[in-house]
């Protein structure tokens, strides 16, 4: 027996060993904005040309990452789409003295599906024409957003636009957004465009109408590695640095930030009292996801609590993917099937309201079928046999029988589901998009207003989650622990039916 312990103790050791974060070399931590990871990718290369590790890279929004060094996280390079926010690094004393600078600056313009037609047919003018709506991350929060939004501004289309505007996540989403067929025009960044082989540019935004792209880094005090961070900083900055930020379809520039920009604070935007439509958009979403899911589920329930055959045990598997699965990836699988080329694209449901009640049944489904499963596995088979033999059809004996003594279990499972669909995020932003009074749902208001800053509408908002939530549960819970009644009949069954259980 000890040296059964002995060997775990061993293998305990080296588990360890193989997961601390000193096991291997690290390399400088670098915080990059989404838009900008061509050119971390980039930086990367020529520091391990160096002999050195690879950097540790993370990506995400722009604000995102600023939050994180503000919150306390160590790093040695920040490189931000968004200098707002590295002047607000700065001001707090967050970043290296004389660090912040300004290294890449880009444009704007207007791309559509690949194979829609030449450039030369497009004119501004046709942004306003239709219907169709225009994903595009937060003009409040967002640097995409904000350019765009004084773009239009200049050519006196944004109020005409605005309307139509579905917010997504950040500048990658309103790409794709495009690459899929979602949308037959989006607004992104030119670098992005030309780095994308599924669009085509129809336009590109002229320097004089629209705030200059740009991007700047920082050192940060919190490091991981001394003197890592204003090494990649002198790194990037060389001429070799512009080669690889030239490869991300951005023109190198090297500048300190003004006065002003350094000591910028972004202030919060009070996020706009939108509860009244957020919640009427997540109830129908949420009472949508039941009419679509219900039927589907008590027969996929029905299969798994009756029915014995070869390969239930991978069906079974197949309907909880959704539960195990993160919602992202179901999101973009959505996106892949509905967009251009896809299974589903004849159905026209991305950036819709259907596309997000679509998106919340599939993600709801396995919490649909779980309790309704366990309900229907509670009542005694034989009843419905003994239902049969007195003359009903096996479809009335199910209706009349089985299904009243499992309505409890089975509307736990209703309401799980529909709990499900209210707190959808993940696959709802990238299928659906945020559109006030037609796709914003509760969960996408706090995003937003997390977005802007707006800590006391997003604890508002996560409020009211909460409650709504914890009725949902409760209830689920009172209905899901009462089945006394199937219990009862089946213990009668059980006592009468000759070679029963006594």
């Amino acid at each position: 027996m000890f040296a059964h312990l002995d060997s775990l103790g061993l293998c305990l050791s080296l588990a360890a060993g193989l997961c601390h974060p000193s096991a291997g070399a690290q390399g400088p931590r670098v915080l990059v904005a989404s838009s900008l990871r061509e050119v971390a990718q980039g930086l990367d290369a020529q520091w391990q040309a160096q002999g050195e590790s690879p950097l540790e890279i993370s990506s995400g929004a722009s604000g995102d990452l600023a939050r994180q060094l503000i919150a306390g996280v160590a790093a040695d390079l920040i490189l931000s789409a968004d200098i707002q926010w590295i002047g607000e690094l700065h001001s707090r004393g967050l970043l290296e003295e004389d660090s912040a600078t300004v290294f890449a600056q880009g444009g704007l313009c207007v791309v559509a599906p690949k194979g829609l037609g030449p450039a030369t047919l497009f004119d501004v003018e046709m942004l306003s024409a239709g219907e169709a709506r225009l994903p595009l991350p937060s003009s409040e929060a967002v640097p995409l957003g904000r350019y765009v939004k004084a773009w239009l501004e200049n050519i006196g289309l944004w109020e005409e636009l605005k309307g139509r505007i579905t917010v997504v996540a950040d500048a990658r989403a309103a790409l794709a957004a495009v690459e899929v067929g979602a949308v037959p025009f989006g607004i992104v960044y030119l670098a992005d465009a030309r780095r994308s082989d599924s669009v085509e540019i129809l336009y590109e935004v002229p320097k004089d109408q629209a705030p200059v792209v740009e991007a700047a880094l920082g050192v940060p005090r919190r490091s991981t590695l001394s003197g890592a961070g204003a090494r990649l900083r002198e790194l990037l900055l060389l001429p070799a640095g512009g080669a690889s930020i030239r490869a991300a379809g951005l023109d190198p520039v090297q500048r300190m930030l003004s006065a002003e920009e350094a000591s910028f604070s972004p202030k919060s935007s009070k996020h706009p009292s939108v509860l009244g439509p957020v919640l009427m958009v997540s109830a129908k979403v949420a009472l949508a996801v039941v009419l679509l899911d219900f039927f589907p589920a008590l027969l996929m329930a029905w299969v798994l609590a009756r029915r014995r055959f070869w390969g239930r045990s991978v069906l079974e598997a197949l309907v909880h993917l959704p539960l195990i699965l993160p919602p992202t990836a179901v999101g973009w699988l959505l996106l892949l099937m509905l967009g251009k080329g896809g299974l589903l694209a004849s159905l026209d449901l991305l950036l819709t309201f259907q596309g997000a009640v679509l998106a919340g049944g599939v993600v709801a489904f396995p919490l649909f079928v779980r309790p309704m499963r366990t309900a229907l596995e509670a009542v005694d088979p034989r009843l419905e046999a003994m239902a049969r033999s007195l003359g009903l059809s096996p479809l009335r004996a199910f209706v009349q029988v089985t299904l009243p003594l499992a309505a409890r279990g089975i509307g736990a499972g209703v309401l799980l589901g529909m709990g499900r669909a209210l707190g959808e995020f993940g696959a709802t932003i990238l299928v659906a998009g945020s559109l006030l009074g037609e796709t914003r749902t509760l969960s996408m208001a706090v995003f937003e207003a997390y977005q802007l800053h707006d800590d006391r509408g997003a604890l508002q908002l996560v409020g009211v989650c909460g409650v709504i939530a914890f009725v949902i549960v409760f209830c689920a819970d009172r209905l899901g622990a009462d089945r006394s009644g199937a219990s009862r009949l089946g213990e009668a069954v059980n006592e009468r039916t000759p070679g029963g259980t006594p």
